[in-house]
C-alpha cells in the first residue's frame, strides 16, 4: 500500500479565544480527489492553510511526503509542489493572464522582459490541460470562471502535485463547474497529481471525490470512502442534526402593490461597456423574483443600478413609488430597501470593524445605539449584536473579532443579520448563501421565505439554480444585458432556463398546452422554419459618398463626405477604394442602441477596444493600433504610424477605420485645435514653461 502523500498528526491550532483545530489526525493519499467538509467556522480552511504555510500549527506536527516539516512558509511550500487556489483570488487585475501566470517565474533575455515567451507558455498551458483564457487579455476583463482557470494555471505552471481548491465553484456556474470536475480528473488521470477539495456543496462532493473528511467545531469526525455515504449522511455529519430542504410554506399571494419597478434600464459596467440593455421587470409585494443568468451578463450591474450602486444611462427605477435616478444609496436606503450585496468583502461588511460596529451600520446614529447622534452608547450596540449573532449563529473568537478574521459564511451571515434586521419594504438579495454551509443555507431561505410571507418584496440574484427554484414565485433569465425568458419554477425544467440563460428566446422553445406538450403537434414545416427566429443584427448598407459642387467626394482631402464634414456632431469617416468595415465603439453602439438602431460589430473584443482607454495603443478593430498621445510630426520621425485624423493621406487609403478623435465623439481637426490652442496660450505667457510652476526665460 502507497504512503501517505500528506499526514496531519494530533495537529491543533488556537487563536485568541478560540481553538480553530483540535487535535485532528489525516492522512490524504496520492493520486486521489480528497474532499473537506464542514459548516461554517469548523475549521476546515484553517488546517488546509497549515499545509500551505499560511498558519503555523500550536501543536502536532505535518509530513509531507514521508518528510516531518517544520516552520513551513508559503514559498516554501511551492517549491515542495503544494498549490493552492484560493477562494477569493490572487491575482494583479492590471496584469495580463500570461504575466499573471508566469508571476515569479518571469522569462528574461538579459535585462528584458520576454512578454511573448510568456504568451507562449500560456497557451501551451491552455492546450495542455484544455482550460482555454485569453493570454494576452487583462485579468480585470476576464469573467470569475476564467479567472479561477489563470490561478489553477498558474498553480500547474509551477509544477505543483498536490492541489488545493478552497470553494472552487463558489462562484461559477453548472456548465464551468462541470469543466472545472473535468480537468480536475483529468491532471489526476494524466500527472497523478493529489487534489484537496474544500467545499460546502454536498452534490459536487459525491461527484468529484474519492474520500471525504467531515469536520465540525475544529474537531475531524471522520473520514469516509465517498460511495458509501451519501448528501444526507454528511449534512448530518456536518452540522449534528438531520437537515432536510423540504419546500418552504408559501402563506398568501404577492400582492398587486408594484414596489420595486425597472423601465426600460441601461447601465454600463466598470469596463464602461454596456451591460443591462433595456431590461424592464415588475416587483409585487410579497413576491420574490429570481434573475438566473450566467455570471456577467448584467444581473449585477442590474441590483447595482436598483441600489444606487451604478449610474443610470437610460430608463427609470422606482422603488415604493419613487423614482430613484439620481438618488444615493443612503437616500434609497431610506426610501426602505435593504441591500445584500454580492461581494461581501468589497461592499458588505467593514473587515477591520468588529462584529456590533458591522451589526449596527445604517442604524449608528439613531436610538438607542447613540445619543444626539454623535455619541455611540457601546454597551447597547453589544448587547443587540449577542442578540443577532445568537439568532443566526454567527461564530468566532467573540464579539469583539474583527469581522475579516471570520470564515466567509460567518460574514455572509453577519450582512444577512443587519440586512433583515431593516423592517423594509423592498430587499435586493446577490448570492445570499454563497459560501455558507448547507445548514445555514437552509437557515438563510427560510429567513428569505419570512420576509417574503411578510409582504416584503425580493429581488434576488443568484448563481445557484436550485436555490432559484426553491425560492422564487417567478424566475427572470437574463442574457447579455436582456431578459430572453420569463417562468414559473413550479412549471419550468432546468433545460428551458439554461437555453434561456445561454441566450435562446423563450418564445423558441414550444409551450405546453392545456391537454399535453405542444410538441406532439407536427407544425407546418413553412411555419417551423421561421418560427421565432433568434434576431441578428442586419449588415449596415454601405453609404455612398454623394458629390460636392467641386466635384466628387472622394477628392476631398479631409477623407470623409461632405455631409459628414458639415456635420461634425458624430464623424465616421467613410474609407477609400478598399472600403473597410465601418468600426463603431462601445459608446457609440449603445447610444445608437438606445435610440433603436443595430450595429455589426468586427469583432467582440475589438468594438469595445476600438478608441477606448487613455493614451498607448488601442486596436482599431481591423487589428491596425492606433498610438495616441504624440502629435503626429513626432510619431512619423519616432517611426510609429499617424493617426488617420491627423493624416489625411493616410485616411484616404483606408489604414485605419475610425480616427482617434472621432472615436471620442470629436470631429476631424479636434488634435489640431487643440495644440493650436496650447501654443496660443504658451505665447502669451512667454514667462511660464510647459513645466507647471517652474519659470524660465525665451527667446
Amino acid at each position: 500500500m502507497a504512503e501517505p502523500i500528506v499526514t496531519f498528526s494530533h495537529v491543533s491550532m488556537q487563536f485568541p479565544g478560540v481553538l480553530a483545530n483540535d487535535d485532528v489526525s489525516l492522512s490524504i493519499m496520492p493520486g486521489e480527489v480528497f474532499a473537506l467538509v464542514g459548516e461554517n467556522g469548523a475549521g476546515k480552511s484553517t488546517l488546509i492553510n497549515i499545509l500551505f504555510g499560511i498558519n503555523t500549527p500550536s501543536a502536532g506536527t505535518l509530513t509531507v511526503r514521508g518528510k516531518t516539516v517544520k516552520s513551513l512558509t508559503s514559498a516554501k511550500a511551492i517549491e515542495m509542489g503544494i498549490g493552492m487556489v484560493h477562494q477569493h483570488f490572487m491575482l494583479v487585475p492590471s496584469f495580463t493572464v500570461a504575466q499573471n501566470i508566469v508571476l515569479g517565474d518571469e522569462p528574461h533575455a538579459g535585462p528584458f522582459y520576454r512578454l511573448r515567451q510568456a504568451s507562449a507558455v500560456t497557451r501551451k498551458l491552455t492546450e495542455e490541460y484544455g482550460l482555454q483564457v485569453p493570454p494576452d487579455e487583462p485579468v480585470r476583463n476576464l469573467s470569475v470562471g476564467q479567472q479561477q482557470r489563470v490561478e489553477i494555471l498558474k498553480t500547474l505552471h509551477r509544477g505543483a502535485d498536490i492541489l488545493i481548491l478552497d470553494e472552487p465553484t463558489a462562484v461559477l456556474t453548472p456548465q464551468e463547474t462541470d469543466e472545472l470536475f473535468e480537468v480536475i480528473r483529468r491532471v489526476v488521470r494524466e500527472r497523478g497529481m493529489t487534489v484537496i477539495i474544500i467545499t460546502h456543496k454536498l452534490g459536487e462532493v459525491m461527484a468529484i471525490s474519492d474520500r471525504v473528511g467531515v469536520m465540525r467545531k475544529g474537531r475531524l469526525e471522520g473520514v469516509y470512502e465517498t460511495a458509501q455515504v451519501n448528501e444526507r449522511i454528511l449534512a448530518s455529519l456536518m452540522v449534528g442534526r438531520d437537515v432536510l430542504l423540504e419546500p418552504l410554506s408559501r402563506e398568501k399571494e404577492p400582492l398587486d402593490e408594484t414596489v420595486i419597478a425597472v423601465r426600460d434600464l441601461w447601465a454600463k459596467n466598470n469596463q464602461n461597456l454596456p451591460a443591462v440593455r433595456g431590461m424592464s421587470l415588475e416587483v409585487h409585494a410579497g413576491e420574490i423574483v429570481g434573475i438566473a443568468g450566467v455570471e456577467g451578463n448584467g444581473q449585477s450591474e442590474l441590483a447595482e443600478a436598483v441600489t444606487g450602486m451604478r449610474p443610470i444611462q437610460k430608463g427609470d427605477i422606482t422603488v415604493c413609488g419613487r423614482s430613484v435616478r439620481g438618488m444615493k444609496p443612503g437616500a434609497i436606503r431610506a426610501l426602505g430597501l435593504s441591500h445584500v450585496p454580492e461581494d461581501r468583502i468589497a461592499t458588505g461588511v467593514s473587515v477591520k470593524a468588529d462584529i456590533p460596529d458591522n451589526l449596527i451600520i445604517g442604524k449608528q446614529r439613531r436610538a438607542p445605539f447613540a445619543w444626539l447622534r454623535f455619541h455611540r452608547r457601546k454597551r447597547q450596540a453589544r448587547k443587540y449584536a449577542a442578540g443577532l449573532a445568537e439568532d443566526f449563529d454567527i461564530r468566532g473568537g467573540g464579539l469583539d473579532t474583527e469581522v475579516g478574521a471570520l470564515s466567509g459564511g460567518n460574514m455572509q451571515k453577519v450582512v444577512l443579520a443587519r440586512e433583515f434586521s431593516f423592517e423594509s419594504r423592498a430587499l435586493v438579495i446577490a448570492q445570499p448563501t454563497r459560501g455558507v454551509d448547507v445548514g445555514a443555507m437552509d437557515f438563510i431561505h427560510q429567513r428569505i421565505m419570512d420576509k417574503r410571507n411578510q409582504g416584503c418584496a425580493i429581488l434576488l440574484v443568484s448563481a445557484d439554480l436550485d436555490e432559484l427554484f426553491r425560492l422564487s414565485d417567478r424566475m427572470l433569465t437574463v442574457y447579455e444585458g436582456r431578459i430572453t425568458g420569463e417562468f414559473d419554477p413550479a412549471k419550468a425544467t432546468r433545460e428551458e432556463v439554461g437555453r434561456c440563460m445561454m441566450g435562446e428566446e423563450q418564445t423558441a422553445f414550444a409551450p405546453e398546452a392545456a391537454d399535453g406538450p405542444a410538441a406532439e403537434s407536427t407544425p407546418e414545416p413553412a411555419k417551423a422554419e421561421t418560427a421565432a427566429p433568434i434576431e441578428e443584427p442586419a449588415p449596415e448598407p454601405t453609404r455612398e459618398a454623394p458629390e460636392t459642387a467641386d466635384g466628387p467626394a472622394a477628392e476631398n482631402i479631409s477623407g470623409l463626405t461632405a455631409a459628414e464634414t458639415a456635420d461634425g456632431a458624430r464623424t465616421e469617416p467613410v474609407p477609400g477604394p478598399e472600403r473597410t468595415p465601418k468600426i463603431i465603439t462601445a459608446n457609440e453602439a449603445m447610444t445608437d442602441e438606445m435610440a433603436g438602431e443595430r450595429h455589426v460589430p468586427a469583432e467582440p473584443g475589438d468594438q469595445h477596444r476600438a478608441g477606448s482607454g487613455r493614451g498607448g495603443a488601442a486596436d482599431a478593430g481591423d487589428g491596425t493600433r492606433s498610438h495616441r498621445g504624440l502629435p503626429g510630426d513626432d510619431r512619423r520621425r519616432a517611426g510609429q504610424p499617424v493617426d488617420a485624423g491627423h493624416d489625411p493621406a493616410e485616411q484616404r487609403a483606408g489604414q485605419y477605420a475610425v480616427p482617434v478623435f472621432a472615436a471620442h465623439g470629436h470631429g476631424p481637426g479636434y488634435g489640431r485645435r487643440i495644440r493650436r490652442r496650447a501654443l496660443q496660450r504658451r505665447r502669451a505667457r512667454p514667462d511660464l514653461s510647459r513645466r507647471a510652476g517652474r519659470r524660465v526665460s525665451r527667446r
